[in-house]
């Protein structure tokens, strides 16, 4: 017997419209201000991520990294580490210590993007060179710190929630 069949049916009691739904969250953005923070943090915090991720594979295949199909998918393993700060950060958050991890990365994520910024930015931009051989491992901390600050603030803003 499919699922379909068992489940009792349910009907919403609202029947608005898509139109009045759209206009409804402009009424709850002016009267919810935490939701208009989380909101553009959260968009902030996305736009950061898929733009650093979009664009990596074309960075790490130009001069100075000159990496190929390999080294680039070796180097996307470091999006990786977000399995591993996910459990931590809600560890965190079971701990009480939310809003204090919720400070570190909101540093985090701007940390992390100016990090990427320095390690693929051209020689003659920076009065001080930058040794090649640092430059690929501060892109890999940077992809570390971007998905540390995004994946963790997520866990621990649940948490901030569920307790207000």
């Amino acid at each position: 017997m499919s699922l379909q069949w068992s489940l009792p049916r349910r009907q919403p009691p609202v029947s608005a419209g898509y139109a009045s739904l759209i206009r409804s969250l402009r009424d709850i953005l002016a009267s919810e201000p935490a939701l208009r923070e989380r909101a553009a943090w959260q968009g902030l915090c996305m736009a950061a991520f898929g733009l650093f991720w979009t664009s990596i594979a074309l960075r790490l295949f130009q001069p100075p990294f000159g990496l190929g199909q390999r080294g680039i998918a070796v180097f996307s393993l470091a999006g990786a580490t977000g399995v591993v700060v996910a459990p931590v950060a809600g560890w965190a958050g079971d701990k009480d210590w939310s809003r204090a991890t919720t400070r570190l990365e909101h540093a985090a994520v701007p940390l992390a993007l100016a990090l990427a910024w320095v390690a693929g930015s051209p020689d003659a931009f920076f009065p001080w060179a930058l040794p090649q051989s640092m430059r690929l491992p501060l892109m890999g901390l940077s992809a570390v710190l971007l998905d540390l600050g995004v994946i963790a603030d997520v866990r621990c803003r649940r948490f901030l929630d569920e307790r207000v």
